[in-house]
C-alpha cells in the first residue's frame, strides 16, 4: 500500500568520476605522507567494484519487488475498475427501473384518485336518492295506514249502527246518528287522496246525499225502509270495503317496492363501498410504492455519483501507476547499463595499472617511505578505533563496539605484518554508515506504514461499525413493525371471530322473532276473521228484529250512557266491534314491528358484511407487508453479516498491527536520534582516517 508512489533510486555512478575520485584521493595521501598511492588506488577501485556489485544486487531485488507490486497493484486496480463499471451499470438500471416505477405509480395514483372521486360522488347521489325514496315511502305508508284504519273504523261504525238502530230509526232520527255517519263519511273522503277519482266521486256523492236526506226527512220517512237501506247502506259498505281492499293492496305493493328498492340500494352501496375501500387501499399502496421508488432512485443516483467519482479516480490511478512502472523500468535499464559500463571501466583501469605500473612503483617508492606511510596510517587508524570505542560507549551500541573491536584487530594485524589497515578499517566504517542509513530509512518507512495503516484501519473499523449498528437498528425496527402487524392480525382475527359469532347469534334471534311473528300474525288474522264472522252472524240474526233499539240509543250506550239497550244483541255487537278494531290494530302494529326488525336486521347484516370484507382486505395487505418486511430483513441480515465479517477482519488486522507497530512507534524518535549520532560519529572517524 506504500507503493502507490514510484520508488526513488540513487542516480547512476559514472566510471570517470569514480576513477578520478580514487586517483585524487590516492594522490592526496601520497603527497602528504610519501606513501604508495598506486596501491591505495587499486584498493579503492576494488572496493568500488564490490560496492557496485552490492548495489546492483540490491537494486535488482528492489526492482523485482517493485515489478511484483506493479503487477499486483495493476491487477487490483483493473478489478476495481471492472467492479466499478459493473456497479455503474447496475445503478443505472436501478435508476431507470425506479423512474419507470415512479411514473407508473403516478399514473395509477391519478387514475385511482379519479375513480375514487367518481365512486364517492355516485355513492353520495345514490344515498341522497335513497333518503328521498325512504322519506316518500314513509309518508305514503303512514297515509295508507291512516286510510286503512279509517276505512276499517268507518265500516265497523256504520255496520254496528245500522244493525243496532235499524234502518228506519237511522233515517228517522238523524240528529246524533246522522252526525256520526256524516263525520265518519267526511273523514273517509278527507283521507281519500290515495283513492281513485271514481271512488272519490262516489264517496262525495254519498256524503251529499246524506245531507239532502237530512234536510228532507218528510220524503225519507214516507219511503220504504227496505228500499232506503238497499240504496244507501249497502252502497256505502261496498264502496268502503272496495276502498279498504284497494288501500291495503296499494300499501302491500308500496312496501314490497320499498323492500326491493332498499335491498337494491344496499347491494349497490355495499359493492361501491367495497370498491372504494379497495381503491383507497390500492391508492395508499401505490403512493407508498411511488415513495419507495423515488427514495431508491435518489439513493441510486447518489451512489452513482460516488461510483463515477471513484471510477474516474481509479482509472487515473491506474494510468499513473502504469506510467510510473514504465518510467521505473526505463530507469532501471539505464542503471543496469551504467553499472555495467562502470564495472568494465574499473576492471580495465585496474588491469592496466596492475600490468603496467609494477616496475615503476618499485622504482618510485622505497621501503622507508612505505614504512613512514604505514606508521602514519597506523596512527590514524588507532585514533579512529579510539573514536569508535568512545562512540559505542556513548550510544551504548553493541554493533559499534563490535566494529571498534574489529578495527582494532585489523590495526594490530597491520602492525605485526607491516600491512596497511587503512582501507579495511575505512571499508568497515563505511559499511556501518551504510547499514545505519538503511536502518534509519527502514524505521522511517515502518513508522509511516504504521501511522498510515493505523489511520486507515481506524476509519474502516468505524465505518463498518456504524454500518453494522445502522443495519441492526433497521432490523430492530422491522422486527418491531412485524410484531405490531402480527398483533394487528391477531386483533383482526378476534374481531372477525366475534363478528361472525355475533352474526350467527343475530341470525338465530331474527329467525326466532320471525317465527314468533308468523305465529302471532296467523293468530291475529284467524281471530280477526272469527270476530268478523261472528259480527256477520249476529248482524244477520238481529238485523230484522222489531225489538232492536234505536240508533240513538245504541250510540248513547257506546258512549257509556246510563240507559240500557233494548235488545241483548246490541252490546255483543259493540264489544265485537271493539275487539275487531283491537285485533286489526294489533295486526298492523305487529306487521310494522316485523318490518322494522327485518330492516334493522338487514342493515346490521349489510354493515357486518362490509366490515368483514374490509377486515379481509386488511388481513391480506398486512400479510403482504409482513412478507415484504421479512424479505427486506433477510437481505439486511445478509448485508450485516458481510459488514460484521469485514469488521472482524479489520479488528484482527488491528490487533496484529498494534503488536507490530506499538513498540516501533514509541521508540522511533529516540532511535532516530541515536542513529543520527552514530552516523555522525562514524563520519568523524572516517575524517580522522583521511587527515
Amino acid at each position: 500500500e506504500e507503493c502507490s508512489r514510484p520508488m526513488k533510486w540513487a542516480g547512476p555512478r559514472r566510471a570517470s568520476s569514480a576513477l578520478l575520485a580514487a586517483f585524487f584521493a590516492a594522490t592526496a595521501v601520497a603527497s602528504e605522507d610519501g606513501g604508495n598511492p598506486l596501491q591505495q588506488v587499486i584498493e579503492l577501485m576494488t572496493s568500488l567494484q564490490g560496492k557496485i556489485i552490492d548495489e546492483g544486487e540490491k537494486g535488482q531485488k528492489a526492482y523485482n519487488d517493485f515489478t511484483q507490486w506493479c503487477s499486483k497493484s495493476a491487477s487490483g486496480k483493473t478489478k476495481e475498475i471492472s467492479d466499478g463499471k459493473a456497479l455503474k451499470e447496475e445503478l443505472e438500471a436501478k435508476i431507470e427501473k425506479s423512474t419507470s416505477d415512479a411514473e407508473e405509480a403516478a399514473t395509477q395514483t391519478s387514475a385511482l384518485t379519479g375513480s375514487i372521486a367518481t365512486d364517492e360522488a355516485d355513492l353520495k347521489a345514490a344515498t341522497l336518492l335513497r333518503q328521498k325514496e325512504k322519506a316518500d315511502f314513509t309518508a305514503l305508508d303512514a297515509e295508507l295506514t291512516s286510510v286503512v284504519n279509517t276505512l276499517s273504523r268507518a265500516r265497523t261504525v256504520i255496520q254496528t249502527q245500522l244493525k243496532t238502530a235499524g234502518v228506519a230509526s237511522f233515517l228517522q232520527r238523524p240528529t246524533r246518528g246522522m252526525q256520526l255517519f256524516k263525520s265518519t263519511l267526511a273523514e273517509v273522503v278527507a283521507a281519500a287522496s290515495m283513492i281513485s277519482e271514481d271512488d272519490h266521486a262516489k264517496l262525495t256523492a254519498l256524503l251529499d246525499n246524506s245531507d239532502s236526506e237530512g234536510d228532507s226527512s218528510q220524503s225519507i220517512t214516507k219511503a220504504d225502509p227496505a228500499v232506503v237501506y238497499s240504496s244507501h247502506s249497502k252502497g256505502i259498505l261496498e264502496v268502503l270495503e272496495n276502498l279498504q281492499a284497494k288501500a291495503e293492496e296499494s300499501q302491500a305493493t308500496a312496501r314490497s317496492n320499498e323492500q326491493t328498492t332498499r335491498l337494491n340500494f344496499e347491494t349497490f352501496s355495499t359493492a361501491l363501498q367495497d370498491k372504494i375501500a379497495s381503491e383507497k387501499k390500492d391508492l395508499e399502496n401505490t403512493k407508498a410504492a411511488a415513495a419507495r421508488a423515488n427514495e431508491e432512485k435518489a439513493q441510486s443516483t447518489k451512489q452513482l455519483e460516488s461510483c463515477n467519482k471513484d471510477l474516474k479516480a481509479d482509472e487515473k490511478n491506474l494510468a499513473d501507476l502504469q506510467r510510473d512502472c514504465m518510467n521505473r523500468a526505463t530507469n532501471f535499464a539505464e542503471e543496469v547499463a551504467t553499472r555495467k559500463a562502470e564495472m568494465e571501466a574499473l576492471a580495465e583501469a585496474k588491469k592496466t595499472v596492475q600490468d603496467s605500473s609494477a616496475g615503476a612503483a618499485a622504482a618510485s617508492y622505497s621501503f622507508i617511505q612505505m614504512s613512514r606511510s604505514s606508521d602514519r596510517f597506523a596512527s590514524a587508524t588507532k585514533e579512529a578505533v579510539h573514536q569508535l570505542r568512545l562512540l559505542a560507549k556513548r550510544t551504548n551500541s553493541a554493533a559499534l563496539a563490535q566494529l571498534a573491536s574489529r578495527a582494532s584487530s585489523l590495526a594490530r594485524e597491520g602492525a605485526s605484518t607491516g600491512a596497511d589497515p587503512f582501507a579495511k578499517v575505512r571499508d568497515l566504517i563505511e559499511a556501518m554508515i551504510y547499514k545505519l542509513n538503511r536502518e534509519l530509512k527502514s524505521e522511517a518507512t515502518t513508522k509511516k506504514f504504521c501511522t498510515t495503516q493505523s489511520a486507515r484501519n481506524k476509519a474502516s473499523r468505524e465505518e463498518r461499525a456504524d454500518d453494522v449498528e445502522e443495519k441492526t437498528t433497521k432490523l430492530e425496527e422491522i422486527a418491531s413493525t412485524i410484531a405490531k402487524l402480527q398483533q394487528d392480525l391477531k386483533t383482526l382475527s378476534k374481531e372477525r371471530s366475534d363478528l361472525a359469532s355475533s352474526q350467527v347469534e343475530m341470525d338465530r334471534i331474527r329467525k326466532e322473532e320471525n317465527t314468533a311473528f308468523t305465529e302471532t300474525e296467523a293468530d291475529l288474522k284467524q281471530g280477526l276473521t272469527g270476530v268478523q264472522r261472528a259480527i256477520t252472524i249476529l248482524r244477520d240474526y238481529y238485523g230484522g228484529s222489531d225489538q232492536s233499539a234505536s240508533f240513538l240509543q245504541a250510540m248513547n250506550a257506546a258512549e257509556g250512557a246510563s240507559s240500557a239497550p233494548s235488545s241483548a244483541g246490541g252490546p255483543i255487537l259493540r264489544l265485537l266491534g271493539i275487539v275487531e278494531a283491537d285485533f286489526a290494530k294489533s295486526l298492523t302494529e305487529a306487521q310494522a314491528a316485523e318490518q322494522a326488525a327485518a330492516e334493522e336486521y338487514e342493515k346490521i347484516t349489510t354493515e357486518n358484511r362490509l366490515t368483514m370484507a374490509t377486515q379481509e382486505a386488511e388481513v391480506k395487505y398486512k400479510n403482504e407487508d409482513i412478507a415484504k418486511l421479512r424479505k427486506s430483513s433477510s437481505q439486511i441480515q445478509s448485508d450485516r453479516a458481510e459488514s460484521q465479517q469485514e469488521l472482524d477482519a479489520l479488528n484482527d488486522y488491528w490487533t496484529k498491527l498494534s503488536k507490530q507497530c506499538s513498540a516501533e512507534v514509541i521508540t522511533y524518535d529516540k532511535r532516530q536520534d541515536q542513529r543520527k549520532a552514530e552516523i555522525q560519529g562514524l563520519r568523524e572517524a572516517i575524517s580522522t582516517l583521511t587527515k
